[in-house]
């Protein structure tokens, strides 16, 4: 099988569905689940994450979370 055709047999649903679903899980962790020990961790305070640019932050985010699937998934197809 060559790299074309490993293209053509990634599943792209598959690949959209992990990187939103780790967008989500990071989004649950970082907020819901241990954001005030994580924010003592790293020495932030709700001030200096007003000032962040939250859609630069976040596109980011969701953005390598993209990237990270579709790697892994060319890994393991190829």
């Amino acid at each position: 099988m060559d790299f074309q055709e490993s293209l053509e047999s990634i599943n792209y649903l598959a690949v959209i569905v992990a990187a939103l679903s780790a967008f989500l899980i990071g989004g649950v962790w970082y907020s819901v689940l241990f954001a005030k020990s994580w924010m003592t961790e790293n020495g932030f305070s709700d001030e200096d994450l007003r000032k962040g640019n939250m859609g630069k932050i976040f596109g980011g985010s969701l953005l390598l979370s993209f990237i990270i699937s579709f790697v892994l998934v060319v890994f393991l197809v190829i």
